[in-house]
């Protein structure tokens, strides 16, 4: 791997391990700055061979900032609406909901949109990742609710979300 690509990466990666490190501690010391540098970079530097990664001033592009916005609000509001739907079956219901296993298959080839699918679909509490096969292009998940037989599962548990993170503004 030429050089030049090797300190891309490596900087891209730093600049994420460095804000990771910094949410993480939530403490705005002058100590968890300077930790957070050795931290950062030690992190960057054995991840960097492995794969390319995208820095986070990418999301500073108009369109990019946009989109991920968006969708960020999007994602919100249903984490919300999943939230007040669980706390209303637990509540209410004596019975338990039909709860139970489901694999979706996604209409993405690509690895990176599969897992980023799956990543932030299991945020909603309806329905929580449980393997992601990149090979068959499918995502297994555990179901509060189970979609009928006769219903679209990827429309109902994976779709929204996958539809989200595959626009084209945010995948470049």
């Amino acid at each position: 791997m030429p050089t030049s690509q090797l300190i891309a990466r490596t900087a891209a990666l730093f600049a994420w391990c460095y804000l990771v490190w910094l949410l993480l501690t939530l403490t705005p010391t002058v100590e968890v700055f300077l930790v957070g540098v050795p931290v950062g970079l030690l992190c960057a530097a054995l991840l960097a061979p492995l794969a390319p990664a995208a820095g986070p001033w990418r999301l500073l592009r108009p369109a990019t900032a946009l989109h991920w916005l968006r969708a960020t609000v999007r994602l919100g509001a249903s984490i919300v609406r999943a939230n007040v739907m669980m706390a209303r079956l637990v509540w209410t219901r004596n019975v338990r909901p039909p709860s139970g296993m489901v694999v979706v298959p996604s209409r993405t080839g690509d690895t990176d949109l599969l897992a980023t699918t799956g990543l932030l679909s299991s945020l909603v509490v309806d329905n929580q990742v449980v393997d992601v096969d990149p090979s068959r292009s499918e995502l297994m998940y555990h179901c509060i609710e189970v979609p009928p037989e006769d219903a679209d599962a990827y429309d109902l548990v994976n779709g929204p979300v996958e539809r989200l993170v595959s626009d084209e503004d945010c995948a470049r």
